[in-house]
């Protein structure tokens, strides 16, 4: 089974086929491990949803649905204001500066 889905008990709540690509798994992970390098993950600029929504664009020049990332950038765009984030959790969420 795929590790990446191990915390779901019954495999990922969804699944959405959104083509096929001729470019290798080797290949997108050369042209975007620069933008995702160790260190630079961040909750609100740089997550896992981030990195579908440029792998889909590599691959397909698809973009990720919307309604997938408009939370954290609503959150984002507070935050970098009035760091609605970082008040919410108290201060345990922190900008990684690595992120941009």
């Amino acid at each position: 089974s795929c590790k990446s889905h191990a915390r779901f008990q019954n495999g990922p709540a969804k699944v959405i086929h959104m083509g096929m690509s001729h470019i290798s798994g080797e290949e997108m992970l050369a042209g975007l491990k620069r933008h995702f390098a160790p260190g630079t993950y961040d909750l609100l600029k740089k997550n896992c949803n981030s990195f579908v929504d440029c792998a889909l664009f590599y691959l397909l020049r698809r973009r990720l649905d919307g309604k997938y990332r408009i939370l954290e950038q609503m959150l984002e765009c507070i935050d970098d204001y009035v760091a609605f984030v970082r008040i919410l959790s108290m201060g345990e969420y922190m900008p990684n500066p690595k992120a941009n």
